[in-house]
């Protein structure tokens, strides 16, 4: 197989690295396919147009141009979907891939809670999209480890459904320690499932230790989210920053000794992975994606979503620990070689080469870098490591 086909809703800046480098370091042909080149409200967020090195981009493609692209070298291509529940365009691919008998593969996160009505019915949709098209999807990459579980309780087998994320390139500011009191910082919007009024109320729990939080965003919540923190009579330990472009909230994070995620849900939370290439360590919910990324706990920790007493105790234990210090920040940039996108490409050029040779899950099997005990390789084994096996 020389060809790999990206079927997405837009350019996503968390997508870039791994398809880049998949084009760039592994020999594969990829093309990546989108309906837009960025969505309206992510351009509201803030989000840009990011830069496509290596791989070929086509953009809203009709009808005709997406069955060129799934005819064209079909017996060397493999099609990797995302959203096809959602998203038109990749609905519609690939469900021309399976009449002609293409080969795929899907990558997505869990899917989104809501309303009681659709949690109910979430399962029984997705297991009947299982049983009518299981047979002809090769594997899945499964976006954290909710995602993976997901996957397997519908009736994928556990050989199918392998472990992924989302990896960002950033240059990280130089290690800029804070003086002061213990710097926290979260970045994103400011909205309920983000989960900053569970934060909040955790923090006011410790006003017995010297803290100080910076907050940067922006949504509905804000003017609630400010009036808690009166509330609560911390308003004089919480900072609010209005949204700026990346290089200022890689600024607060890199002065930060802890990043805070309190997402009530995240299919992933690339913000954790910006943080830890920033040296700082992170608390997430462990009903955020990335908290694949935090398994040792001098790179963070995980608390119960929805508790604020259980994110209390772990805010207290880090807090209580003292401030980064270089070593601490040097010693996770280091693990950081584990989530880059040349890491990424090298796990998933051998997921491919595993799903072909079709053989039962076993040792040889590619394990994602990040999942693997720290001690078991360094930053400059984790490319080699990563590479097919030939």
């Amino acid at each position: 197989m020389t060809r790999v086909v990206f079927w997405q809703n837009m350019l996503a800046f968390h997508q870039v690295a791994h398809i880049s480098a998949l084009a760039r370091t592994t020999g594969f042909d990829v093309v990546w396919v989108v309906k837009d080149l960025i969505l309206p409200d992510r351009a509201k967020q803030g989000w840009s147009v990011p830069e496509v090195k290596d791989a070929s981009v086509v953009v809203d493609p009709d009808l005709s141009k997406t069955a060129e692209l799934i005819q064209e070298r079909q017996d060397e291509s493999l099609h990797i979907f995302t959203g096809i529940h959602q998203e038109p365009l990749a609905k519609r691919a690939f469900e021309l891939c399976v009449r002609g008998k293409a080969r795929i593969a899907l990558l997505n996160e869990p899917p989104i809670p809501g309303s009681a009505l659709r949690n109910f019915a979430i399962r029984p949709y997705h297991v009947l999209h299982t049983l009518k098209y299981g047979s002809r999807i090769n594997f899945i990459l499964a976006i954290g480890g909710m995602s993976v579980e997901f996957y397997k309780s519908i009736g994928y087998p556990e050989e199918k459904v392998f472990p992924y994320g989302y990896f960002v390139e950033t240059t990280p500011p130089s290690y800029s320690p804070s003086d002061g009191p213990f710097a926290l910082s979260y970045v994103g919007q400011l909205i309920e499932r983000k989960g900053v009024d569970l934060l909040l109320s955790a923090l006011s729990k410790l006003t017995d230790l010297d803290w100080q939080l910076k907050i940067m965003g922006a949504g509905p919540d804000e003017t609630a989210l400010k009036a808690m923190t009166s509330s609560l009579s911390i308003v004089d330990k919480v900072n609010f920053r209005p949204p700026g472009p990346n290089f200022e909230a890689l600024q607060l994070i890199s002065s930060s000794d802890l990043f805070v995620l309190p997402s009530r849900h995240d299919g992933w939370g690339t913000v954790v992975n910006e943080a830890l290439l920033c040296g700082v360590p992170v608390i997430c919910s462990d009903r955020c994606g990335a908290a694949d990324l935090l398994r040792d706990d001098w790179r963070g920790a995980t608390f119960r979503s929805g508790s604020a007493d259980d994110l209390a105790a772990k805010l207290r234990s880090y807090i209580e620990r003292g401030k980064r210090t270089k070593s601490a920040a040097a010693r996770i940039q280091e693990w950081c070689g584990r989530i880059t996108g040349e890491s990424a490409a090298a796990y998933l050029a051998s997921v491919i080469s595993a799903a072909q040779s079709r053989q039962p899950r076993d040792s040889a099997v590619p394990v994602a870098p990040w999942l693997k005990p720290a001690t078991t390789l360094s930053s400059e084994e984790v490319a080699l490591d990563s590479k097919p096996k030939v």
